[in-house]
């Protein structure tokens, strides 16, 4: 077992509904949730060589007349204790250096907002054809407010989120705030494993990237400094990898419990610890995931679950448990992957696993579609 992640005590119910938010926490766009393609305005420029040290991460001046670092091994050498691009897998959400959750397709909970954008898609057509030529589609895209908030983290709190690219991106709390449910992302790379972000355009960023692998939220820790090819550094010492947590997170089988994540499960980490067939050596190991769980602190009586497959573009999907399934959940390695599960008497396959208690079951939803044909958004 890993020993980063906190043992769950405490389930809170959260609301993650897309109706107006009653608390106050954060203000919608004044523009709307129109959002830009991708690609924040260019920041200024700036002759003065800042000093790391003296780097405001609020500003936005880029010093374009100094020699822009080339990167170059540092983001192709996959070792190095995080500095490399390559060393990222999966895009993971930190709040004050603590892992809680990864943004993947299936993985985000069930029932998760979508924020629909609007899209063109041309269409094929050959000589002399009078037909259309295009036509109005929607891209599936989650805002970041709703995704933090269904983690449990409090809006009201936030003092910076940074957006992890081949640099850092730095959105001051009161920021976040103000444009938080304008802020969108969905997903590239070959299997879906690297967020893209998205923002309104009126909102002010000190760079942009092509693609993001992780978010660092800080409610207590201190601010970055950023210096002016916005690399983080804390007390004068650059930092790579993750914030207040050292080298990225990659791989494990994920258990979340009413949306929280409740530990990570390490095939190499693996013990005797709710072990169920010890006294059969020559059977392959099974375990007892709530033993395990409670083993760690997690005491949690489940009444429902989503299993999640996300290996592929292929394999991606949620099949949902009913209480006698997790209740006494056993599960073995699967020896055709390296991190995979197997759960159940019918050895379902599995990347995470998402836990409901009494009274915090979400309704059965299939995973929503990446695009589909324009359709009129519900009135709030």
């Amino acid at each position: 077992m890993t020993s980063r992640v906190p043992n769950l005590v405490a389930i809170l119910a959260l609301s993650v509904g897309c109706g107006n938010r009653s608390d106050g926490s954060v203000k919608q766009d004044p523009a709307g949730s129109a959002v830009g393609s991708g690609s924040a305005p260019s920041p200024g420029s700036g002759s003065q060589k800042p000093n790391p040290g003296d780097i405001d991460p609020t500003k936005t001046g880029s010093g374009s007349a100094n020699k822009p670092v080339i990167h170059g091994e540092k983001w192709s050498d996959t070792e190095k204790g995080g500095q490399a691009f390559k060393a990222f897998k999966e895009s993971w959400v930190y709040v004050d250096g603590v892992p809680k959750g990864v943004l993947l397709y299936p993985e985000v909970p069930v029932g998760l907002p979508v924020a629909w954008k609007d899209d063109l898609e041309g269409l094929d057509f050959g000589p002399g054809h009078k037909g259309p030529k295009e036509k109005k589609i929607q891209i599936l895209r989650y805002r970041l407010a709703d995704y933090l908030q269904a983690i449990g983290v409090d809006l009201k709190k936030i003092k910076y989120v940074y957006l992890h690219g081949k640099g850092v991106i730095a959105i001051p709390g009161d920021q976040f705030r103000k444009f938080g449910y304008g802020i969108t992302f969905d997903w590239v790379g070959n299997n879906l494993e690297k967020t893209r972000f998205f923002w309104p355009t009126t909102m002010k960023t000190n760079t942009a990237y092509d693609r993001y692998v992780a978010v660092s939220v800080f409610i207590e820790k201190p601010p970055l400094v950023l210096d002016r090819h916005n690399n983080p550094f804390i007390g004068g010492q650059e930092v790579f990898g993750i914030p207040y947590y050292g080298s990225p997170l990659r791989g494990g089988f994920r258990v979340y419990v009413d949306n929280k994540l409740a530990t990570i499960i390490k095939r190499n980490e693996l013990a005797t610890v709710g072990r169920t067939n010890l006294d059969k050596p020559k059977d392959p190991p099974e375990w007892d995931l709530i033993k395990l769980l409670g083993s760690q602190g997690v005491k949690v009586e489940p009444v429902g679950g989503d299993l999640v497959i996300a290996k592929d573009l292929v394999n991606q999907k949620r099949t949902r448990l009913d209480e006698a399934y997790v209740k006494n959940l056993r599960f073995r390695q699967e020896s055709e992957s390296s991190g995979g599960l197997l759960f159940g008497k019918d050895s379902l396959s599995g990347t995470a696993l998402h836990l409901y208690t009494k009274g915090h079951v979400p309704a059965v939803e299939p995973l929503p579609v990446m695009r589909r044909d324009w359709q009129p958004l519900k009135k709030k």
